[in-house]
């Protein structure tokens, strides 16, 4: 699935304007994780205690199953669409598992 603005806003994430930019963050252990887009792709970053940190240097993320993959990787948060109990199977919501399979906590 392509990354759009519509799918970030599926698993989670919120449209947060910071100056001159238009981000898509999720607050996950108490550090806010965001995606910029770029043209047709996004950049990762996190804010952690107000310090920001663009990662610039890495893949341009481009689809839905990279953003999962990498949000997985920090955090061992698997980001769905899930569905709301008593809904049609037709409509979307949030769904945040935590994921611990095969960690040693």
């Amino acid at each position: 699935i392509k990354a759009t603005e519509q799918e970030l806003l599926k698993i989670g994430f919120e449209k947060v304007f910071d100056g001159n930019y238009k981000r898509y963050q999720i607050n996950l252990l108490k550090t806010n994780i965001y995606l910029r887009p770029s043209l047709d792709k996004w950049y990762f970053g996190f804010i952690n205690n107000g310090q920001d940190c663009e990662i610039n240097d890495c893949y341009e993320l481009e689809f839905i199953h990279e953003i999962q993959n990498l949000i997985f990787s920090l955090t061992r948060i698997s980001l769905t669409v899930a569905q709301q109990a008593g809904t049609s199977p037709n409509v979307p919501s949030l769904g945040l598992v935590p994921s611990y399979e095969n960690n040693n906590f």
